[in-house]
């Protein structure tokens, strides 16, 4: 079984929203082919570095007006038989934490790659487990 983990650091309160779009993203996935099972599990408070604590809470003063009360929230998906590139299946899920940009049809303006981002919803770390480990 793989696993794909996002810790994010988010309200409480958009929470179950969260978790809903992770699901019907899983839906999605299996319906699509891209893998054989793809289930959701979260958990509020996981165990996480501080260190990884300390720059997402950074990462949220510098690109967002940082809600009062923000928590630590892990989204695991597991899952079987993927196939195709287990990145790209992340990707896809990562879809959900950052909007897509603006991106200019000048190639030259498109270049310059800082001024076409935009800030995650909520700031977030992925790691990727395969199947094999």
């Amino acid at each position: 079984m793989a696993i794909i983990q996002f810790d994010c650091l988010m309200p409480d309160s958009d929470t179950e929203a969260l978790a809903q779009r992770f699901t019907q993203l899983s839906h999605l996935i299996t319906r699509d082919g891209k893998a054989e099972t793809a289930q959701v599990t979260h958990n509020a408070n996981p165990t996480v570095p501080t260190e990884i604590i300390t720059q997402l809470r950074a990462q949220l003063h510098q690109e967002h007006h940082p809600p009062t009360h923000v928590t630590m929230h892990r989204y695991v998906v597991h899952l079987t038989v993927v196939t195709g590139s287990l990145n790209q299946v992340a990707m896809l899920y990562a879809r959900l934490l950052t909007p897509p940009a603006n991106l200019p049809h000048n190639a030259v303006a498109a270049e310059n790659e800082n001024e076409c981002e935009i800030p995650a919803r909520y700031p977030w770390t992925v790691q990727i487990i395969p199947s094999s480990w």
